[in-house]
């Protein structure tokens, strides 16, 4: 995950977030959320993160499962995801440095 500057001279990279993690089957395939200078993105290898959008800085995670594709929302304050594993969960976003599960919604297995 990049952060670029597109009117930068040269190198536009302002930071990166490696999302390999060693593995072929890595990276992101969601849309990131942005709320309150926090990007919110889930990976491949099944966190969902919280990175400072400033600097780069990895906040927080949470494990939501692996081959996690589903982009992020935010709603009055709550970030909002689904999982592979068939639960869409939701976050307060009070600190949203450091956001705190309120609840899940199991839908069943839809991977």
């Amino acid at each position: 995950m990049l952060k670029l500057d597109p009117y930068a001279d040269g190198d536009p990279r302002l930071w990166g977030v490696d999302l390999t993690a060693g593995s072929e089957q890595a990276g992101t395939w969601s849309t990131p959320a942005v709320y309150q200078g926090v990007v919110y993105n889930n990976t491949m290898q099944g966190d969902l993160i919280a990175v400072d959008a400033e600097t780069g800085e990895v906040l927080w995670s949470d494990e939501v499962g692996w081959h996690s594709w589903s982009s992020p929302a935010v709603v009055d304050g709550m970030l909002v995801t689904a999982t592979c594993n068939g639960d869409v969960r939701a976050y307060s976003l009070e600190d949203p440095r450091s956001p705190v599960k309120q609840w899940t919604l199991d839908l069943g297995e839809t991977c």
